[in-house]
């Protein structure tokens, strides 16, 4: 148990041995000084490299802890399906997948294709390429159904409540189970991607170099093909 003296005196300590103050008073509370904020940054890259050290040379196999955050829609319907597989192989890595919340799942009674709405994720984008390239003339792009997660628009199709535009990588076992169906051959090439980033200082922690080689295999064995 350290006293609130103990911490200040502590402080001043550093700060002398430093040469420059850590902390200013501000109102009633205190903040830290730019070059405090300096200091602090640098001690945490610091930490950083011995928690990696520890990690690489405390055993031969891949274990830790990381969070992986993604869209709800790769998770539920890529990631979760093949996940199982990652922990097989790197059984001390403590895997935990976040996500935004969403909404329940949509349900109604099956619609005529040919009278469906659209449904958007997110914007038009998608549907207005889709329909230039089919040279529909004078599309209603605004209309339909607008969603903010990929489950939400594959439930309402799966509903009947109207078509969806979804990219082969997370729709592909709905469409081999025949729970959706491809009612066109016309693809489009999409301008959204999937991306695997991390912080720059962790990038080459050996859990996550373990997670990314992993990835990249299962993308690659689940690789679209174009139409």
């Amino acid at each position: 148990h350290l006293t609130r003296s103990a911490v200040s005196h502590q402080l001043r300590l550093l700060e002398r041995d430093l040469g420059f103050d850590l902390l200013e008073r501000i109102g009633k509370g205190v903040a830290l000084t730019p070059r405090g904020q300096r200091y602090a940054s640098d001690v945490r890259k610091a930490l950083t490299v011995l928690g990696d050290a520890v990690t690489r040379h405390a055993g031969t196999g891949v274990g830790g802890s990381f969070s992986v955050s993604c869209t709800p829609g790769f998770a539920s319907l890529f990631l979760c399906t093949h996940i199982g597989e990652f922990r097989q192989m790197y059984p001390d890595v403590a895997l935990r997948i976040l996500t935004p919340r969403r909404l329940d799942d949509v349900s109604n009674a099956a619609a005529d294709v040919l009278r469906a709405n659209l449904l958007h994720l997110g914007d038009t984008e998608d549907w207005a390429r889709w329909l230039a390239l089919s040279k529909v003339e004078n599309p209603d792009t605004e209309g339909g159904i607008f969603f903010s997660d990929m489950n939400l628009v594959f439930s309402a199709a799966i509903a009947g409540q109207g078509i969806a535009m979804g990219d082969e990588l997370t729709s592909r076992r709905a469409l081999s189970e025949g729970r959706l169906v491809r009612p066109f051959d016309i693809a489009i090439s999409s301008p959204r991607s999937y991306f695997l980033v991390s912080e720059h200082a962790k990038a080459a922690h050996p859990v996550l170099e373990a997670f990314g080689r992993w990835l990249r295999s299962k993308l690659s064995e689940n690789r679209v093909h174009p139409y």
